[in-house]
């Protein structure tokens, strides 16, 4: 698959995963939990794994056992098939064709990986603080990630706006 497809499915993603509006501003790290409830430990992106707790492959009564009852639930049909998305203030976790998780996406400031890095970081900071990051602008969308864009694979993508970390996503490449 060439890279312009492979940015396509992430393209994909973010249309289907990133309108929804979890996360962002106003939500901040107080003490040893965040203002969602969750401890701290919990609020991690692990590159190439999982965001908020949660892995790829969890089930839906997993993800529900472990976030509580999401805040809003989205049905639609895409270039892939049926998908569900639950939505949480700091991560918005995708089901496509089935009833595991296929994707996580935050754009909120309190998910940070072990190195502090998250929504809000610079690109500087990305590279510094993720092993095996590459970042490049393709058809004019500047991104980092780890992985590679293989159908099956799974990739952690850090999305870049002026200069800085917007959101991130993980999950598997679809084709």
């Amino acid at each position: 698959m060439d890279a312009l497809k492979s940015l396509a499915l992430v393209f994909a993603l973010l249309v289907a995963i990133g309108t929804t509006g979890c996360g962002g501003h106003g939500t901040s790290v107080s003490g040893t939990a965040t203002d969602t409830g969750r401890a701290s430990a919990d609020t991690r992106i692990v590159v190439q794994h999982g965001i908020a707790g949660l892995e790829l492959q969890i089930t839906k009564a997993q993800v529900r056992t472990k976030l509580g009852k999401p805040a809003a639930i989205r049905n639609g049909t895409n270039d892939f098939g049926p998908f569900t998305q639950f939505v949480y203030p700091d991560v918005t976790v995708s089901f496509q064709s089935g009833s595991r998780a296929t994707s996580f996406l935050t754009s909120s400031r309190v998910e940070r990986t072990e190195q502090d890095v998250g929504v809000d970081s610079t690109e500087a900071e990305v590279k510094a603080g993720v092993a095996k990051v590459q970042c490049r602008t393709e058809s004019g969308f500047r991104h980092c990630f780890v992985g590679r864009f293989l159908a099956g694979r799974v990739v952690t993508d850090f999305h870049m706006r002026q200069g800085r970390v917007s959101s991130v996503v993980i999950g598997y490449v679809i084709d």
